[in-house]
């Protein structure tokens, strides 16, 4: 049963949980760009979905009249183009729900088969005790819509769907996702959009996931799609927020956060170092929310990881623009996340508009063990 109190929290200090198949470390990433190889692959199946979150951008992509699904002989293909140039991973994101994807399991299962941990992003009204147990046999980590409490829950993502959401968190639960599968690692994640409706309540929020080893996937809203600039939260929110998270880690839990700075809480996206998004309609992207810069039917992933926009972008610290140039822990972060510079900047190598750290530029890396060589 998920708890609300907090245990009694280790006296040494420790890293923070990872999930399994959607954490990778700074060398593991570095090591993999450097060998032009990717890690993890984000997904796209199809774009329809029974809920209609505020925030929402994958609706851009959909057409109920003419809807685009991937089929199952293009997935397939795209997981054996990955594990030729080493993935290790799928985060399936479906693009609407993949839980309502035709062949979800047929792909589930040929994951499985190529040796590559699917994690499923899923927004849980589909979750049944049959499904999780098939999920936690076929190796699946999985990651749940979770943006607050029942009013909030409601605003956001439709009325009854907090009660829904819940119940399946509870059914991963009771099926052993959010126990320590090995190294510090748990198969169950969560993920808030934060964004001015639940902002107040992600401190408390955070506390129940770390109480119940479920992992924290916070990310703010990006203004598109429906995420309009009233429903986003601004700078000031974004560093009070980081510093109050980081102040719950480290006192009440003994957590040490990699680096003084994650775009997302307590976790490093390397998805621009280590990884891509193949939309539905197979084109190829740098991260889920940006725009494709090359599509499958033209060229292979490995060509496209190894041509002239990832390979630019790939090596970030040697363009980067802006405030990011020249700090000492460019080689940590990376320039933070690379979406919502995009979208602020219209640039793949501007620096992150949210992080704390540029007002200061006076920055130690005392928390940091790993090194970028």
């Amino acid at each position: 049963m998920l708890s609300n109190n907090n245990s009694k929290s280790p006296i040494l200090k420790v890293r923070p949980p990872k999930l399994r198949g959607y954490s990778y470390s700074l060398a593991e990433s570095v090591k993999a760009r450097n060998e032009n190889r990717i890690l993890c692959l984000r997904l796209d199946t199809n774009y329809n979905c029974n809920l209609e979150c505020a925030y929402c951008y994958s609706y851009l992509k959909h057409d109920s009249e003419n809807p685009v699904y991937m089929k199952l002989k293009d997935a397939q293909e795209v997981i054996d183009q990955g594990v030729e140039v080493g993935l290790r991973s799928i985060v399936y994101l479906g693009g609407g729900e993949p839980t309502l994807y035709k062949d979800f399991w047929n792909l589930i299962e040929y994951m499985r088969e190529k040796n590559v941990i699917p994690v499923i992003f899923t927004n849980g009204l589909t979750m049944t005790n049959e499904m999780a147990k098939r999920l936690y046999t076929l190796g699946a980590s999985v990651i749940v819509k979770f943006d607050g409490g029942e009013r909030t829950q409601d605003i956001l993502t439709g009325n009854g769907s907090y009660k829904q959401i819940r119940t399946a968190m509870e059914i991963l639960v009771n099926n052993g996702f959010n126990e320590d599968c090995g190294n510090n690692t748990t198969r169950l994640g969560a993920a808030p959009c934060i964004c001015n409706t639940n902002y107040d309540e992600i401190p408390d929020m955070w506390r129940f996931l770390r109480d119940n080893y479920i992992f924290p996937d916070f990310e703010r809203a990006t203004s598109i799609g429906n995420a309009t600039d009233e429903l986003s939260i601004n700078d000031e929110q974004v560093n009070e927020l980081l510093i109050k998270l980081r102040d719950i880690d480290e006192i009440e839990y003994n957590m040490i956060w990699q680096t003084e700075y994650a775009a997302i809480p307590a976790h490093n996206c390397y998805i621009y170092l280590s990884g891509c998004h193949v939309t539905a309609d197979l084109g190829v992207a740098l991260c889920p929310e940006m725009p494709a810069v090359e599509n499958l039917n033209n060229k292979t992933l490995k060509e496209t990881i190894t041509g002239p926009v990832f390979s630019k972008t790939r090596h970030i610290e040697k363009y980067i623009e802006g405030h990011c140039e020249g700090c000492e822990i460019l080689n940590q972060c990376f320039g933070g996340c690379r979406s919502k510079a995009y979208y602020e900047y219209n640039s793949y190598f501007a620096s992150d508009p949210f992080c704390p750290l540029a007002k200061t530029m006076s920055i130690s890396a005392k928390n940091s063990e790993l090194k970028f060589d």
